[in-house]
């Protein structure tokens, strides 16, 4: 057995609000939101672990941030788990693939895509629990641990809400969050830790839906025009208003381009175009996205 420290087990995390107004003082502190998976990092004992928002334990797939996790002295680190794209930008559907994926495939040859883990606050450090800190002194303590390849620290920016999120804007990032320094670390939804999501809207085409069993919605796979061609890009189901599915299913039964497959996915002819919200780049696959309206094209794009 190890000595685990009087070191508490898996620590809900501190969750952000969804911010209406963008705060400004040095007493809110900026950080880039990273889109990745909320990551634990721990080292308890010597040993490292890492662990989903949920507590799942995922050592295994990302075995990249476990070994460069081995040489920390006894921490629980909150974070982010990245994995960055050929322009240094997260790539969200890449990270998607290793969630869950067997070992084998679980560290890609190349060390350019490997994940990372983003550490951006500390909760527990050589025996001492610092969830009763104000954010200001924790951010020292976290900054003064020896974090190298796989792991790095999120910048963090007093008094800079507004130029971070208009660096997000200009890079198509996902948004900013902004953090009060006075914060403690309580689990669940906080309105000192806010967020605050750049979201864009992009014309796309319905090419294959999956009808809802009761009470559920339906989902519509959509594609942008590249070159004369529709690229996939994803799925969407929220953001129609009453009565608008209803009317699609007609539109797409009669598009339909083959029988439903056992998982009831129906390719369809585009002849539905959709206007969606979401957030982060203009290529890749769409991230949190909004139905913001619907236009019947039956000369297609």
């Amino acid at each position: 057995m190890h000595d685990d420290g009087g070191a508490p087990g898996f620590i809900d995390p501190m969750l952000l609000t969804s911010g209406t107004q963008l705060p400004s003082g040095n007493s809110w502190l900026g950080q880039l939101k990273m889109d990745g998976a909320r990551g634990q990092l721990r080292v308890i004992g010597g040993l490292p672990s890492l662990r989903t928002r949920h507590g799942r334990r995922c050592d295994a797939e990302f075995p990249e941030i476990i070994t460069a996790a081995a040489g920390l002295p006894d921490v629980i680190l909150d974070g982010e788990v990245v994995i960055l794209d050929a322009d240094g930008a997260p790539d969200f559907a890449a990270l998607r693939t290793r969630l869950g994926a067997r070992p084998l495939r679980n560290r890609p040859n190349d060390p350019a895509r490997w994940a990372m883990f983003y550490a951006f606050d500390i909760m527990w450090h050589n025996r001492s629990d610092l969830r009763e800190l104000p954010l200001i002194s924790r951010l020292p303590i976290l900054d003064s641990l020896p974090l190298t390849g796989q792991l790095a620290l999120v910048d963090t920016h007093p008094g800079q809400a507004a130029a971070i999120l208009d660096f997000a804007k200009s890079h198509q990032l996902e948004g900013a969050v902004v953090k009060h320094a006075a914060s403690v670390y309580r689990p669940g939804r906080s309105n000192t830790w806010l967020k605050f999501k750049v979201r864009r809207a992009e014309r796309y085409w319905v090419t294959a839906w999956l009808p809802g069993d009761p009470g559920e919605l339906d989902r519509y796979w959509v594609g942008r025009v590249v070159n004369g061609t529709i690229e996939p890009t994803g799925e969407v189901a929220y953001g129609l208003k009453p009565g608008q599915a209803t009317a699609l299913r007609t539109i797409l039964q009669a598009a339909s381009l083959a029988s439903p497959e056992k998982s009831k996915l129906v390719p369809v002819a585009p002849v539905v175009a959709m206007t969606v919200e979401s957030h982060g780049r203009t290529t890749g696959w769409l991230r949190d996205p909004v139905i913001t309206s619907v236009e019947i094209e039956p000369s297609g794009p």
